[in-house]
């Protein structure tokens, strides 16, 4: 584990472990929140002790086949959505089911 990664809270730690199979994963700190990168590329997000899986482009499975909620925050007084949807809680402890999930991510 780097020196950054020692800062982690404790959620994301367990997320950067539960992904660590996958290849080389780091948590970075960013914008209050947390950057989850697989091979150096950007496959997810932590924020408010929650994990959300970036959407590839155009592709909608999350939302359609799982009913995930978009990540979204406000600016200016108005929600921003961005192309990143919430990992259902059973993710944790289905390993099948968190490798679709990034590997969907990674496309």
């Amino acid at each position: 584990m780097s020196k950054q990664q020692k800062h982690l809270n404790s959620f994301s730690s367990h997320v950067a472990e539960l992904l660590e199979e996958y290849g080389d994963i780091k948590i970075k700190s960013m914008f209050g929140g947390y950057g989850v990168f697989l091979n150096e590329k950007i496959i997810g997000i932590i924020a408010d002790e929650e994990l959300y899986f970036k959407s590839p482009k155009d592709n909608l499975v999350f939302k359609e086949e799982y009913g995930a909620e978009q990540f979204a925050y406000e600016a200016k007084g108005k929600p921003v959505k961005m192309s990143y949807y919430k990992a259902p809680s059973e993710i944790f402890d289905d390993s099948t089911m968190l490798k679709k999930w990034g590997n969907i991510s990674r496309s």
